[in-house]
């Protein structure tokens, strides 16, 4: 019995030998899949590594591009900004003298007006001025018409009078000759008249 026992107890440690033989076969070829599988996997990764080194280095390669562009693009946006400030800066100043222009035209268009409002008063004043002028050349003018006429009429007098004297004078040293008596002194005619 006992050979028998050992006989079945051998067959069944085969039997389970056999099985876990097969389970070990299925599993080390499962796993000899899977690490095929793993190499083909661990290439391709590989290759992709390689790939995404590469990638990085172009990375890094354009972040180092990049930082230099963002750094010159930093300075012109500083450039640009001072630029903007001096604009902003230039452009109150000149909304500042516009709105003193303003001012200005504001103050010399009423100027205007009241230089104007002057001339025009001055412009009437004048026309009666000339138009008094006009009046009082006229009758200057007549007055020295008549003035020329009453001297004119005076010089015909003192004239007629001198013309009488002298020949008043005439008579006298006729008269004086025929009576034989000598003459007083005579008036001259040109101290007659004074």
């Amino acid at each position: 019995m006992n050979t028998k026992l050992f006989r079945n107890l051998n067959l069944a440690g085969v039997f389970v030998l056999a099985v876990l033989c097969v389970f070990q076969w299925r599993n080390e070829s499962c796993l000899r899949g899977e690490l095929g599988e793993e190499r083909k996997n661990s290439g391709k990764l590989s290759a992709d590594i390689a790939a995404r080194e590469k990638d990085l280095q172009a990375a890094l390669e354009d972040t180092a591009f990049f930082k230099d562009k963002f750094s010159s693009a930093k300075e012109e946006l500083e450039t640009v900004r001072e630029m903007l400030r001096a604009a902003e800066t230039a452009n109150a100043k000149l909304a500042a003298d516009r709105d003193v222009l303003l001012k200005n035209e504001v103050i010399l268009r009423n100027a205007v007006k009241e230089r104007d409002a002057v001339l025009e008063e001055a412009k009437k004043r004048l026309t009666e001025f000339a138009a008094g002028t006009k009046d009082l050349t006229d009758k200057f003018n007549d007055l020295a018409k008549k003035y020329n006429g009453v001297v004119g009429a005076l010089n015909e007098t003192r004239r007629q009078l001198l013309e009488s004297r002298e020949a008043e004078n005439e008579t006298r040293r006729q008269l004086y000759k025929a009576l034989g008596k000598p003459l007083p002194p005579e008036t001259s005619p040109k101290t007659a008249g004074k």
